[in-house]
């Protein structure tokens, strides 16, 4: 009797593998697209069942999991995937786009050659590619519900227009809004021209945060969290545009829910008297509403190129992130950097309980003018600044300027002649109450330098130049540095710059041998001309992204071996070029010069 029931319900039951290719693939379309292959591996039966949805996840992963606009068919092509028109898998794996150029008509929609710029037809005529205007319309559909937010009818009609005559930028932004797995986004191009992606992305942005109260955000803005504007790529379609006022597009990128990090070239604010479509008064939103305090999720920015007097808005960009972590500012040999002290103070103020990282790259300073960085009566620092440097509770890596460290002692001795004055009135002449009434100038340089840092510091990075005395004074401030205990996180101290400078200034002699030799007691690793190898630690810098990040770009994403990271310049270098990093830094610097004298000085 057990053996009948058995029988039938063994007759009952049907295994997947019995099942037609149809079913089986019909199962594997509800199925997450993760586990897919899995299911497919079960057995030989279900591997060859599922055989071209496998190859299909192969095919679109090697395709499109580091994606492109050089084709024109690649941006049409994932949105039908991504908005349901063909299979979802293509759009499923895109994890990284990178946008090189925006097609502003039609004569554009052809293949982009990095080795070869386009020549475009004037009557061309519309793509094979192109998206209809009922698609485009119903992509705009999906964006209105999912950001909560009606778009005006005239905006609506603006946008198709913009589609139908062979703008893509707004085909990319939607297609970004849509693209559930999508983490990183590099532009080559800064272009904010009218129809381009950077502006469309920001339109959908501000779409997504007009509400205020409640902010809904596309599936796609949500996964973003690397964003690269102005990513040299070492071809022709490099921008090298003048630099356009794009506060206001920055703050809006900031605005990503799920932003990590951004790298931006050429952070430019706008400037009055100067006619610009940026201009933040002309925008419905004051930057205060646009980028409330807290309100960023990023933890790193890089500034490649930027431009001091960011205006009135700095005050509001530094105080968005909730928890920044590193900040660094790079020159690129064109504009300097006016009103370093400002933005050094502000960062130093809005973030000094979180900020790990504070590095300027690039700059230098020669006398009093010219230099492609001018702060406060300094460079960056002056003796208040210091000061506020030292409030940040966790600062771990940081550069200082030699001019900076000189008049931090100027400033220091002068305030503590004037304390002591204070003591001596107050303390009616009684000699007792003053500290360092005996302790001559020397002392006091070399005992304020080894204190001026945070407790916390572990990387230390000098550049510029001083004169004789104040060299030795700085190396032998920093020997009491590295002898004191006082640091005990400190792991390497970077002197190549102003060692160089110092031969550039006729001072011929080896510096830092004695902090060398202090720095080898002590574990802590001391970078000069003629000590670079056997270090004990690791030190790790934030980088920017170039030409070797690009893996659709001439290098295929692929950097040669043995570079490292130049934390003079701020970028990798070539081992070959390890050798002549500060000449280079230093030929830089001379078409600052050249330029300054050559318009007045």
């Amino acid at each position: 009797m057990d053996f009948e029931r058995e029988s039938q319900r063994s007759a009952s039951c049907c295994s997947i593998q019995d099942l037609s290719n149809e079913l089986i693939l019909m199962i594997m379309d509800h199925l997450p697209y993760a586990t897919q292959f899995d299911l497919a591996r079960t057995c030989k039966r279900l591997a060859i069942a599922s055989r071209g949805v496998l190859e299909l996840h192969q095919d679109s992963y090697a395709r499109y999991r580091v994606a492109s606009d050089l084709d024109p068919s690649t941006v049409p092509l994932l949105l039908r995937s991504a908005f349901g028109k063909g299979s979802p898998i293509p759009a499923w794996h895109v994890r990284s786009f990178e946008i090189w150029k925006d097609r502003t008509a039609w004569s554009g929609w052809q293949k982009f050659d990095l080795h070869t710029p386009l020549v475009s037809e004037d009557d061309a005529k519309p793509s094979q590619h192109r998206v209809s205007k009922e698609d485009a319309r119903r992509y705009l559909d999906w964006l209105e519900e999912q950001s909560a937010e009606d778009f005006e009818y005239e905006l609506i009609e603006e946008l198709l227009a913009q589609v139908d005559s062979g703008y893509d930028g707004l085909l990319k932004a939607m297609l970004f809004a849509k693209l559930e797995r999508l983490q990183d986004l590099k532009f080559v191009t800064r272009s904010q021209d009218q129809g381009s992606c950077l502006p469309s992305l920001r339109l959908l942005i501000g779409k997504c945060i007009e509400k205020r109260k409640k902010i809904s955000w596309p599936i796609g803005f949500r996964a973003i969290q690397k964003v690269a504007v102005g990513v040299a790529s070492g071809t022709w379609m490099d921008d090298n545009r003048d630099k356009q006022p794009c506060t206001l597009l920055f703050s809006y990128l900031l605005r990503l829910p799920s932003l990590d990090s951004i790298y931006f070239d050429k952070l430019c604010a706008f400037e009055e008297g100067t006619d610009d479509e940026e201009n933040p008064e002309e925008d419905e939103w004051h930057y205060q509403e646009l980028l409330p305090e807290g309100k960023s999720s990023v933890k790193h920015i890089f500034l490649n190129g930027c431009s001091g007097q960011l205006g009135e808005e700095e005050e509001y960009l530094w105080a968005a992130p909730r928890q920044l972590l590193t900040m660094s500012i790079r020159f690129n040999g064109s504009d300097g950097f006016d009103g370093s002290t400002g933005t050094a103070n502000r960062v130093a103020r809005d973030q000094k309980d979180s900020l790990q990282s504070l590095m300027w790259y690039g700059y230098m300073t020669a006398g009093e003018y010219p230099r492609n960085i001018v702060g406060d009566r300094c460079a960056i620092y002056d003796n208040e600044e210091f000061d506020h440097l030292k409030t940040l509770q966790d600062i771990r890596h940081t550069t200082v300027c030699a001019d900076d460290i000189d008049l931090c002692v100027e400033h220091g001795r002068m305030y503590d002649r004037m304390e002591d004055l204070t003591r001596k009135y107050r303390d009616d002449e009684d000699d007792e109450g003053i500290i360092y009434d005996e302790e001559d100038d020397e002392m006091f340089a070399i005992r304020r330098i080894a204190t001026m840092f945070p407790r916390t510091i572990e990387t230390l990075v000098l550049w510029a130049q001083a004169d004789e005395s104040m060299t030795s004074l700085i190396e032998r401030g920093l020997i009491r540095m590295v002898q004191t205990g006082r640091y005990k996180n400190l792991k390497a101290i970077f002197s190549e710059p102003m060692e160089r400078a110092s031969r550039h200034s006729g001072q011929e002699k080896a510096w830092f041998q004695g902090l060398i030799a202090a720095g080898k007691e002590a574990g802590v690793d001391v970078y000069t001309l003629s000590n670079q190898d056997g270090m004990q630690h690791s030190i790790e810098f934030t980088e920017a992204p170039d030409e070797y990040d690009l893996h659709s770009g001439i290098h295929a994403g692929v950097r040669p071996s043995g570079w490292v990271f130049d934390p003079y310049l701020g970028r990798r270098i070539s081992p070959e070029c390890k050798a002549e990093r500060y000449d280079t830094l230093w030929a830089d610097f001379k078409v600052v010069c050249e330029a300054y004298w050559r318009n007045g000085g």
